[in-house]
């Protein structure tokens, strides 16, 4: 029985540590760097003016926009080309908050279980 108390003293230590660095690691990522929901498309599309060159299959673009989800339906919205690289940063840490959020529920639910 000492055995098992033991080896569960460890593993709580093991866990307590583990989520102490993802929660350091949450903080720093928080604490320098902004979030954007979304994904980040580019789209070509075609304004079909008769003799505009997207008539014959150049098309106009690349444009930018944010895919949102907002009550179960998907919204796109326009980004302006000198914004384009700021959003994929940030959209990038929200991706990046995600992974830490994940680790950090699925070391609770190991530690509390």
């Amino acid at each position: 029985m000492s055995l098992d108390i033991s080896r569960m003293r460890q593993e709580m230590g093991r866990l307590s540590r583990e989520r102490w660095g993802l929660e350091k690691e949450l903080a720093g990522v928080l604490s320098r760097k902004f979030l954007l929901k979304g994904s980040l498309v580019q789209k070509y599309k075609a304004c079909n003016k008769p003799g505009c060159r997207c008539t014959r299959g150049e098309l106009h673009g690349p444009f930018c926009y944010l895919s949102v989800s907002q009550g179960g339906k998907t919204r796109m919205i326009f980004i302006k080309k000198q914004h384009w690289l700021r959003a994929k940063e940030l959209s990038t840490n929200y991706r990046q908050w995600c992974v830490f959020w994940s680790k950090l529920t699925t070391n609770s639910a190991q530690t509390y279980h």
